[in-house]
């Protein structure tokens, strides 16, 4: 039985030293010319921290229970967002939309990002074929974009998001460029962005920011924000029935100040009664309302900053040594098995027929 030692198969490889070297020096070229070819990438991020009020208790929201019939036990716990779920808040649908829509300062020019992808994308190797051969597709593509519908805003209430063919290819544009990683250990957010201009990483890092914060609270929010709302209108609605009790008060008072009849009496008396009633109910709704908007304050988180956006001086890839190196190895591995796989029998024969 012909058995093959590990030294036998060095012996082979070093006797095509000389295939070894050519192929490895092939493919660290091929990688040192990729290198060179893929653009510097430059990050911009910003690290923050939601905080919360750990005062969340309702106080003596009990009263407007009562006047009105809400249960308020659930509010404080419906309205917690566990900063495990901002990944999610950013990686959905509508807030990459949002991030198309968002506004960059280019060469002096206000622009959106969506117009900065698309334009990017045009000029890495199809812009010259868009351009002459493609151009009456783009005039056919521009006139079906003016006669689309506006893309819906974050913020607005609807349950399906339609999202246009062009925007459906930038969304992964937004997946490798924009990263969002919480820290559970240390309570900590980092938003990052990667771009080929650094500028513009900063911008959309401050940007992203921005909205995420702004979309945290109105979820934070959203129940004492329903509730004060709705509080609020009950309030106008009871100020106004107060001063028109108010004023039909009066006016009897007026008119009737030497009557002295049973009637009158009884009448003043409901009339008295009526404002009384309304009085309170107005200064319940009152001190409601002022205590919500505590309350509205208390949830609201404040995002403490710990690490701004700053303008990236240096690139964060491409790694040019790291390819060159990964290219090399991989060449070396590829000449060994090609080596390997081209009849070795003869030469093993021969190390075995020797001994």
């Amino acid at each position: 039985m012909m058995e093959i030692s590990f030294f036998s198969i060095l012996k082979l490889v070093w006797s095509k030293k000389r295939r070894v070297i050519s192929v490895t020096i092939i493919f660290s070229l091929i990688g040192i010319g990729i290198g060179l070819v893929t653009p510097n990438r430059y990050e911009a991020g910003t690290t923050f921290i939601p905080q919360v009020s750990e005062d969340s208790q309702m106080g003596s929201l009990g009263g407007l229970a009562a006047l009105t019939g809400i249960n308020l036990n659930g509010l404080r716990s419906g309205s917690e967002l566990s900063p495990k779920v901002y990944p999610n808040i950013l990686e959905s649908v509508p807030f990459k939309l949002e991030i198309l829509r968002m506004k960059i300062i280019l060469s002096g020019d206000s622009i959106e990002y969506r117009q900065y992808l698309s334009e990017k994308k045009l000029s890495t190797g199809k812009a010259l074929m868009k351009y002459t051969i493609g151009l009456p597709g783009i005039i056919l593509k521009s006139l079906r974009s003016e006669e689309a519908p506006a893309a819906k805003s974050f913020s607005e209430k609807n349950s399906i998001v339609e999202v246009s063919d062009d925007d459906f290819k930038l969304l992964d544009e937004i997946e490798n460029n924009i990263k969002l990683n919480f820290n559970e250990m240390d309570g900590f957010v980092i938003v990052s962005v990667m771009d080929e201009d650094k500028f513009v990483a900063a911008q959309m890092a401050l940007n992203i920011e921005q909205e995420l914060q702004k979309v945290i609270i109105s979820i934070r929010t959203k129940k004492t924000e329903a509730l004060y709302e709705f509080t609020y209108e009950q309030w106008l609605e009871q100020k106004d029935r107060l001063y028109k009790i108010q004023d039909s008060l009066a006016i009897y008072l007026d008119s009737n100040r030497d009557v002295s009849s049973a009637y009158s009496l009884n009448r003043r008396m409901r009339l008295e009664s009526e404002y009384d009633m309304s009085l309170k109910i107005y200064s319940e709704l009152s001190t409601q309302k002022e205590e919500l908007a505590l309350q509205l304050e208390k949830e609201t988180p404040v995002f403490t900053i710990i690490d701004p956006v700053n303008v990236p001086n240096e690139k964060s890839s491409p790694k040019r040594v790291l390819i060159a190196f990964v290219w090399a190895f991989m060449g070396f591995v590829f000449s060994v098995i090609l080596i390997l796989i081209n009849d070795p029998w003869k030469f093993f024969k021969k190390e075995i027929l020797s001994k």
